[in-house]
């Protein structure tokens, strides 16, 4: 069982247009060094301007403090929040087949106040 998970910054356009794409972008590279160091994941890969895609070793139930420590981490050391979409899939899962399944979660988690996580 792996977790496949697609982020997204939440109000990133609200940033780009209150501090400039520069910060943007800035922000963008600390963001995903972040993923990387807290989720150590099998792999993350920037998707689209504000997404990321990622996938981790293991249930949802394993890996639930990690990325709810995610969450803390990116608003304290960033001031941003993010929302996740997750979904539990073996191996042979493909996130690119997969892709509006983790966006319709990831939805729903900025449906539900943004700052969330949704498996469903």
């Amino acid at each position: 069982m792996n977790v496949f998970g697609l982020i997204d910054i939440d109000n990133f356009t609200q940033f780009n247009h209150k501090f400039g794409y520069e910060q943007g972008n800035k922000l963008l590279e600390i963001f995903e060094d972040l993923i990387n160091e807290t989720l150590n994941p099998l792999f993350s890969k920037r998707l689209n301007s504000d997404e990321f895609i990622f996938q981790l070793n293991g249930s949802f139930k394993e890996n639930e403090r990690v990325l709810f420590d995610l969450l803390s981490i990116i608003n304290v050391k960033l001031g941003i929040t993010i929302s996740i979409g997750i979904a539990e899939a073996d191996e042979n899962f493909d996130y690119k087949q997969n892709i509006k399944y983790l966006m319709s979660n990831m939805l729903i988690a900025k449906r539900n106040g943004k700052n969330k996580i949704c498996l469903k």
